[in-house]
């Protein structure tokens, strides 16, 4: 099967298809109404929100933002953050995101 390639040998088409997904989700995101973040309860800390409120402020927008917090094999804590950290969801954010989560 052929697969295009970019002149570095990277899959093309792949890169594609991943960009699309990722857009299709930023736009299901926005079609909800919220932005939702998911986070294991163990990852939150002091210092993982505070970067988490710069990078929300990087991306100030029109979306609300909220919290999933989970809890294993207990509970899923959904967390409205303030409509002051509303972001414009994109594919750098979600990138930064899970980045910052990771």
């Amino acid at each position: 099967m052929f697969q295009p390639k970019d002149g570095t040998g990277a899959d093309v088409l792949g890169a594609h298809v991943a960009d699309a997904a990722a857009a299709a989700a930023e736009a299901t995101t926005a079609a909800a109404g919220r932005y939702e973040i998911e986070v294991a309860s163990t990852r939150v800390d002091r210092e993982l929100l505070l970067k988490l409120r710069t990078l929300l402020e990087q991306h100030r927008g029109a979306v609300p933002v909220c919290l999933v917090v989970e809890v294993p094999a207990v509970a899923r804590v959904i967390i409205d953050i303030s409509r002051r950290f509303s972001v414009q969801p994109d594919p750098e954010l979600r990138r930064q995101v899970q980045m910052l989560f990771t």
